[in-house]
């Protein structure tokens, strides 16, 4: 018989759906809408707050590297009023003063730089790896958790009777294509 004639030919049918499946279906979609909120609330937060604290912990050093950069710059100015008010006969100790200076400022703002990059570097490797990280278990156990409903959903929707059938007719299926070989 055809499918389409049973679900339009049955009393208690509307397109081939009784009662049973409507209730069915609407668990369903509210165990979907529960475990997405329960989900919400208990993964994806934490991990909001986790990588907020990360990137605030990051700010931080770069102001600190910023720091670090004006101190020197404050230093350059230091030299360079020393410089200024140093008399006529120590113009040769100055000179090598200002020299060392120079050197001392570039090399504190390069490590200070360089420092800083390095640090902002590194706590972006770190946040993109505990992203990935945090994504790949949320993945994992959201397909965990879908796995468990399905399989609860098929136990439950499916009797004895309906296995059975259709084991039998997948064994005539199977039987049938064996023998041809």
């Amino acid at each position: 018989m055809n499918l389409t004639y049973l679900a339009f030919t049955l009393p208690d049918r509307v397109m081939g759906m009784d009662t049973h499946t409507l209730i069915g279906a609407g668990l369903q979609i509210f165990n979907t809408v529960v475990m997405v909120t329960f989900l919400y609330f208990i993964l994806y937060k934490p991990v909001l707050k986790f990588l907020d604290n990360r990137a605030k912990g990051i700010a931080d050093n770069i102001s600190n590297a910023e720091k670090m950069l004006e101190d020197a710059k404050a230093m350059k100015a230091e030299y360079e009023g020393k410089i200024a008010n140093a008399s006529a006969e120590s113009a040769v100790i100055v000179e090598a003063a200002k020299k060392r200076g120079m050197e001392a400022e570039q090399e504190i703002v390069a490590e200070a730089r360089a420092e800083a990059e390095r640090i902002k570097r590194a706590a972006l490797t770190d946040i993109e790896l505990e992203k990935q990280k945090v994504q790949n278990e949320m993945k994992e156990q959201i397909i965990d958790i879908s796995t468990l409903l399905t399989s609860k959903y098929i136990t439950r929707t499916m009797d004895e009777s309906l296995q059975t059938r259709l084991l039998e007719e997948a064994i005539e299926d199977l039987g049938d294509a064996t023998w041809l070989n």
